[in-house]
């Protein structure tokens, strides 16, 4: 990427001129790192029947864990689902010798 700029400005005053190619190859190396970053960060789902039991809790215990911010969810349709790495720190606090499910 080249960037123009006027001569003989001090720094301060400085202007940067970019051209839509300039800001195009900026846009696009953004957006090449935030779907490397997406595909890198693939989270687990849980439904809430499987997370009640890995933690021994209601639901409605499970939901107000959420609401706290204990565990993260995700709602599709009518159903919930809870982040399976949060699930599962949970429980092993609670329970050391808890296995992943």
């Amino acid at each position: 990427m080249t960037l123009s700029t006027t001569i003989n400005q001090p720094i301060s005053t400085q202007i940067v001129v970019l051209t839509v190619g300039d800001l195009r190859a900026v846009l696009e190396d953004v957006v090449r790192e935030l779907l490397d970053q997406k595909q890198t960060d693939k989270v687990e789902w849980m439904p809430a029947p499987l997370a009640t039991a890995a933690l021994n809790v209601t639901s409605n215990t499970l939901r107000a864990m959420a609401r706290r911010g204990q565990v993260e969810t995700c709602v599709i349709g009518k159903r919930t689902y809870y982040r399976r790495d949060h699930v599962e720190a949970l429980a092993k606090i609670k329970n050391p010798d808890y296995d992943t499910l």
